[in-house]
């Protein structure tokens, strides 16, 4: 006839561990501060160790191109991968490093583009772009940032100076023609009924029509025309600090302190074994 083995009490074995590993951190609890203390101080010397990282980041309006009927239309300015190629590009690389100072490998290295959330991001609309260089030089990578903004700015800016180009000129015929019949009009003793008439509905025309297009120009150079937004300033890329640094080591010592102290016993047993 078989006998059946008790079932092993589960908990009472636990209970007998846990006494056990709390006897043992309590006789040598010097480990705990030990690993607290080396814990804390390795901790702090990691941040030192390192070199010191920088970002700077320039936001970047696109612009947005309007067509005849002044509708958006889609163009490179509304597609934000094309800053992407335009900054990585070897031309604009090289120029960024010249003004710089930084080599065209570690700009395009350390180079990041993102579209700012929040922006208008729907098709044949804008958005804000970010242009973001990383380095362990402040000065360097803000006026690299910098210099790749302006080089954004550059590239978008064709369809919006075209159309200053044409307003700027059609501006100033209009105020030509308004000083000269103003002029006409401040002495009207040699001028006839008719004279003074025609000249009143010339005045009228070039008026109205240098409100259209400063309307127009108004449009193309704040609307239309990419522009930087906001310039880079480097600062501290690194996020950990002195104090939590310390404070995480001080932890990982103190776990590695306690779990010292629990195999302190069993692996000096295990030696003494011959």
């Amino acid at each position: 006839m078989t006998s059946v083995r008790p079932a092993p009490d589960l908990e009472a074995e636990a209970e007998v561990d846990l006494g056990r590993y709390g006897r043992a951190i309590a006789l040598r609890w010097w480990l705990l501060l030990v690993g607290l203390v080396l814990g804390a101080i390795i901790g702090y010397a990691s941040t030192l160790a390192g070199a010191q990282r920088y970002r700077a980041s320039a936001v970047v309006y696109l612009g947005q191109p309007l067509g005849a009927l002044s509708q958006t239309i889609q163009s490179l300015n509304t597609n934000p991968s094309a800053v992407r190629t335009i900054v990585t590009s070897q031309a604009a690389v090289e120029r960024a490093g010249r003004k710089s100072g930084l080599g065209p490998a570690q700009i395009r290295s350390n180079v990041l583009v993102n579209q700012i959330a929040g922006s208008l991001s729907k098709v044949g609309q804008s958005p804000l772009v970010q242009i973001t260089v990383k380095g362990s030089q402040k000065t360097k990578v803000r006026l690299a940032a910098n210099a790749l903004a302006a080089i954004v700015v550059d590239k978008l800016s064709g369809p919006a100076r075209a159309k200053i180009a044409i307003f700027e000129p059609g501006a100033a015929r209009d105020r030509a023609v308004i000083a000269s019949v103003e002029e006409a009009l401040a002495h009207p003793g040699d001028l006839s009924f008719t004279d003074k008439l025609l000249l009143q509905t010339r005045l009228q025309n070039a008026q109205a029509d240098l409100t259209q297009v400063s309307q127009q120009l108004t449009v193309a150079r704040t609307v239309e025309a990419p522009s930087v937004v906001t310039a880079a300033a480097a600062a501290k890329a690194s996020v950990r600090s002195h104090r939590n640094s310390a404070l995480l080591g001080a932890v990982i010592g103190l776990i590695l302190g306690a779990i010292a102290a629990v195999l302190w016993e069993p692996v000096a047993r295990a030696r003494r074994r011959p």
